[in-house]
């Protein structure tokens, strides 16, 4: 049987605040211009804690999660007497029965070339990436509940990325800091240290240090490290990816494609 599931079958990782074999994730990652308001694009969850008001807004400035932060904080209220806590809150992460409230994505993410393929995404990426998750972080991404993936690249299948560890924001996070609930409504794999990561780039890295990449869920494939392949769920059925059982056989079709395509040219 293929080893070949939907991103939609996986089951729940638990994450801490952060798993990282490196430790040198960034807390806060900006756009390429100046930013005078709104949110940042990626601040984690553990630079945003405050041990008085739980989570520090004013570092995030995003309207919909004060609102949400607010409705919240309805009936929590410190009461005259209750001492001050001097150290951050607990941050980890929760399973999706406890998101009492989700937020709707509304970023626009990777470009809006289509996918309906794997010649699609070969044909509309810059770059085309695989690698292995060095860290998981949970935090935000353009205000948005989210997960910031830590890759470390072990191939260039098209075009290529500056440096071998580059940063993936994604969307499909849960988790609380002290009694504060934040669930993004995305669904889709939920990733561990150690699992293989394709990335289809559409748009190139946007931040300032050109290492973020903030792809649509369906840019990205996944393989486990029991070693089962984990793809869009669009794409299950594609018959161009029928053959490949692993990251490893999707990227030799991708490789054997663009030698098809180049012969065809030279050809003409």
């Amino acid at each position: 049987m293929k080893a070949t599931a939907s991103f939609f079958l996986f089951g729940t990782a638990l994450l801490s605040a952060a798993f990282s074999l490196n430790g040198q994730a960034p807390s806060l990652i900006e756009p390429k211009f100046e930013r005078r308001q709104g949110p940042p694009l990626w601040v984690s969850a553990q630079e945003v804690s405050d041990p008085k008001e739980i989570i520090k807004l004013d570092l995030i400035d995003d309207f919909h999660l004060r609102k949400s932060v607010e409705a919240q904080r309805l009936g929590k209220h410190t009461q005259i007497g209750d001492s001050v806590p001097t150290e951050k809150p607990e941050i980890a992460s929760i399973s999706r029965p406890d998101c009492t409230t989700e937020t709707l994505s509304a970023e626009l993410r990777g470009g809006e070339g289509p996918s309906e393929t794997l010649a699609d995404l070969a044909e509309y990426s810059k770059s085309i990436v695989r690698g292995s998750i060095r860290s998981l972080d949970l935090g935000f991404a353009s205000g948005e509940p989210s997960l910031l993936v830590g890759l470390e690249v072990s191939e260039s299948i098209k075009g290529g990325v500056l440096g071998s560890l580059i940063y993936i924001g994604y969307p499909v996070a849960r988790f609380r800091i002290g009694s504060l609930i934040f669930c993004n409504a995305e669904r889709g794999f939920e990733p561990s240290l150690g699992d293989q990561v394709m990335l289809f780039d559409y748009t190139g890295p946007i931040d300032r240090e050109g290492s973020f990449y903030s792809p649509r869920l369906d840019q990205l494939f996944f393989q486990s490290q029991s070693g089962q392949l984990f793809l869009p769920p669009h794409l299950k059925a594609s018959s161009d990816l029928a053959p490949a059982r692993s990251l490893g056989e999707v990227a030799k079709l991708l490789l054997n494609n663009r030698k098809d395509t180049k012969l065809r040219e030279d050809a003409q």
